[in-house]
Protein backbone atom coordinates (compact mmCIF):
# COMPACT_ATOMS: atom_id res chain seq x y z
CA UNK A 1 0.00 0.00 0.00
CA UNK A 2 1.21 3.30 -1.03
CA UNK A 3 1.29 6.39 1.22
CA UNK A 4 1.93 10.26 0.49
CA UNK A 5 5.39 10.71 0.87
CA UNK A 6 4.76 14.73 0.51
CA UNK A 7 4.05 14.80 4.90
CA UNK A 8 4.73 12.61 7.49
CA UNK A 9 3.17 9.77 8.85
CA UNK A 10 0.90 10.45 11.51
CA UNK A 11 3.55 8.55 14.09
CA UNK A 12 6.35 10.96 12.51
CA UNK A 13 4.23 14.05 13.11
CA UNK A 14 4.07 13.11 16.37
CA UNK A 15 8.01 12.86 16.93
CA UNK A 16 8.19 16.26 15.03
CA UNK A 17 5.69 17.43 17.42
CA UNK A 18 7.13 16.51 20.53
CA UNK A 19 10.57 17.52 19.31
CA UNK A 20 9.87 21.01 18.69
CA UNK A 21 7.87 21.43 22.03
CA UNK A 22 10.41 19.83 23.85
CA UNK A 23 13.18 22.97 23.61
CA UNK A 24 15.74 20.19 22.96
CA UNK A 25 17.95 19.88 20.14
CA UNK A 26 17.31 17.31 18.41
CA UNK A 27 19.09 14.45 17.36
CA UNK A 28 17.75 12.85 14.01
CA UNK A 29 18.32 8.88 13.33
CA UNK A 30 18.24 7.86 9.77
CA UNK A 31 17.98 3.73 9.32
CA UNK A 32 19.52 1.87 6.26
CA UNK A 33 18.89 -0.30 4.17
CA UNK A 34 16.86 -3.39 5.47
CA UNK A 35 15.93 -1.72 9.02
CA UNK A 36 13.18 0.40 10.32
CA UNK A 37 13.19 3.16 12.27
CA UNK A 38 13.20 1.58 15.24
CA UNK A 39 16.44 0.23 14.90
CA UNK A 40 17.73 3.15 16.64
CA UNK A 41 15.01 2.66 19.75
CA UNK A 42 17.98 2.01 22.24
CA UNK A 43 20.39 5.23 21.05
CA UNK A 44 17.28 7.36 21.05
CA UNK A 45 16.96 6.37 24.54
CA UNK A 46 20.51 7.41 25.43
CA UNK A 47 20.46 10.46 23.40
CA UNK A 48 16.95 11.53 25.82
CA UNK A 49 19.07 10.43 28.92
CA UNK A 50 21.74 12.91 27.80
CA UNK A 51 19.36 15.84 27.52
CA UNK A 52 19.06 15.81 23.81
CA UNK A 53 14.99 14.80 21.94
CA UNK A 54 15.37 11.67 19.49
CA UNK A 55 13.63 11.83 16.39
CA UNK A 56 13.68 8.36 14.61
CA UNK A 57 11.38 8.46 11.18
CA UNK A 58 11.38 6.19 8.64
CA UNK A 59 11.36 6.01 5.14
CA UNK A 60 8.67 6.64 2.80
CA UNK A 61 6.35 3.32 2.74
CA UNK A 62 8.37 1.74 5.74
CA UNK A 63 5.82 -0.54 7.00
CA UNK A 64 4.67 -0.15 10.69
CA UNK A 65 6.92 -3.19 12.13
CA UNK A 66 9.69 -5.71 11.75
CA UNK A 67 6.57 -8.66 11.82
CA UNK A 68 4.62 -6.33 8.44
CA UNK A 69 8.14 -5.95 6.82
CA UNK A 70 8.80 -9.91 6.95
CA UNK A 71 4.83 -10.58 5.27
CA UNK A 72 5.39 -7.85 2.69
CA UNK A 73 9.34 -7.71 1.90
CA UNK A 74 8.20 -5.99 -1.52
CA UNK A 75 7.14 -2.32 0.30
CA UNK A 76 10.75 -1.89 0.59
CA UNK A 77 11.21 -1.55 -3.06
CA UNK A 78 10.55 1.07 -5.83
CA UNK A 79 12.13 4.01 -3.91
CA UNK A 80 15.17 5.80 -5.28
CA UNK A 81 18.30 7.49 -3.81
CA UNK A 82 17.13 10.57 -4.05
CA UNK A 83 13.65 9.97 -3.07
CA UNK A 84 15.00 8.57 0.44
CA UNK A 85 16.47 11.54 0.84
CA UNK A 86 13.72 14.04 -0.05
CA UNK A 87 11.44 12.28 2.12
CA UNK A 88 14.11 12.92 5.02
CA UNK A 89 14.67 16.39 3.85
CA UNK A 90 10.83 16.71 4.37
CA UNK A 91 10.85 15.42 7.53
CA UNK A 92 14.03 17.80 9.09
CA UNK A 93 12.59 20.97 7.78
CA UNK A 94 9.69 20.26 10.27
CA UNK A 95 11.85 20.90 13.30
CA UNK A 96 12.48 24.09 15.12
CA UNK A 97 15.97 23.80 15.71
CA UNK A 98 18.81 22.85 13.33
CA UNK A 99 19.60 19.17 14.13
CA UNK A 100 22.04 16.93 14.50
CA UNK A 101 21.92 13.89 11.91
CA UNK A 102 23.21 10.43 12.23
CA UNK A 103 22.65 7.19 10.09
CA UNK A 104 23.97 3.92 9.96
CA UNK A 105 25.61 2.15 6.56
CA UNK A 106 23.01 3.09 3.66
CA UNK A 107 21.54 5.95 6.36
CA UNK A 108 25.31 6.95 6.99
CA UNK A 109 25.19 7.93 2.66
CA UNK A 110 21.88 9.58 3.52
CA UNK A 111 23.27 12.29 6.24
CA UNK A 112 26.09 12.84 4.47
CA UNK A 113 23.79 13.82 1.37
CA UNK A 114 21.19 15.95 3.85
CA UNK A 115 24.67 18.01 5.96
CA UNK A 116 26.00 18.61 1.84
CA UNK A 117 22.65 20.48 1.65
CA UNK A 118 22.70 22.51 4.51
CA UNK A 119 20.07 20.35 6.65
CA UNK A 120 22.42 19.31 9.92
CA UNK A 121 24.05 21.24 12.72
CA UNK A 122 26.07 18.25 12.77
CA UNK A 123 26.37 14.84 10.69
CA UNK A 124 27.70 11.32 12.13
CA UNK A 125 27.85 8.89 9.66
CA UNK A 126 28.92 5.27 11.22
CA UNK A 127 29.98 2.87 8.64
CA UNK A 128 28.50 4.66 5.50
CA UNK A 129 28.12 2.88 2.67
CA UNK A 130 30.51 3.35 0.02
CA UNK A 131 29.87 6.49 -2.52
CA UNK A 132 30.91 7.14 -5.78
CA UNK A 133 34.51 7.52 -6.52
CA UNK A 134 35.30 5.92 -3.19
CA UNK A 135 37.32 2.66 -4.00
CA UNK A 136 38.81 0.14 -2.04
CA UNK A 137 42.94 -0.28 -2.32
CA UNK A 138 45.59 -1.79 -0.17
CA UNK A 139 46.68 -1.15 3.01
CA UNK A 140 49.63 1.33 2.92
CA UNK A 141 49.06 3.30 -0.70
CA UNK A 142 49.98 6.49 -1.08
CA UNK A 143 46.42 8.88 -0.69
CA UNK A 144 44.56 6.12 1.66
CA UNK A 145 42.33 7.07 4.84
CA UNK A 146 42.04 4.85 7.37
CA UNK A 147 38.43 4.01 8.50
CA UNK A 148 37.64 1.41 11.48
CA UNK A 149 34.92 -0.37 12.26
CA UNK A 150 34.09 -2.65 14.89
CA UNK A 151 33.73 -6.11 14.54
CA UNK A 152 33.20 -7.71 18.00
CA UNK A 153 31.79 -7.30 21.14
CA UNK A 154 31.94 -4.76 23.84
CA UNK A 155 35.36 -4.21 25.32
CA UNK A 156 35.77 -4.68 29.15
CA UNK A 157 37.93 -1.57 29.55
CA UNK A 158 36.13 1.66 28.10
CA UNK A 159 39.34 2.87 26.29
CA UNK A 160 39.61 -0.97 25.07
CA UNK A 161 40.24 -0.77 21.16
CA UNK A 162 39.22 -5.02 20.93
CA UNK A 163 37.86 -6.47 17.48
CA UNK A 164 38.54 -3.61 15.23
CA UNK A 165 39.46 -3.83 11.98
CA UNK A 166 40.63 -1.82 9.46
CA UNK A 167 39.73 -0.17 6.28
CA UNK A 168 41.48 1.48 3.23
CA UNK A 169 39.97 3.69 1.15
CA UNK A 170 41.48 5.27 -1.94
CA UNK A 171 39.87 8.41 -3.14
CA UNK A 172 39.57 8.72 -6.54
CA UNK A 173 40.75 5.82 -8.03
CA UNK A 174 41.72 2.13 -7.89
CA UNK A 175 45.68 0.80 -7.60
Amino acid sequence: MSIDTSVPTVSEQREIDRANSSGKQPVVSVHGLWLLDSSWDRWAGLFEEAGYVAVTHGWPNDPIDVAAARADPDVFAGNGVGDVAAYQQMIIERLDRKQAIIGHSFGGVLVQMLAGRGQAAATCAISPAPSRGVLPTRPGSPGTASVSRATSGPSTAPTARRGVAGTRMRFGRAE
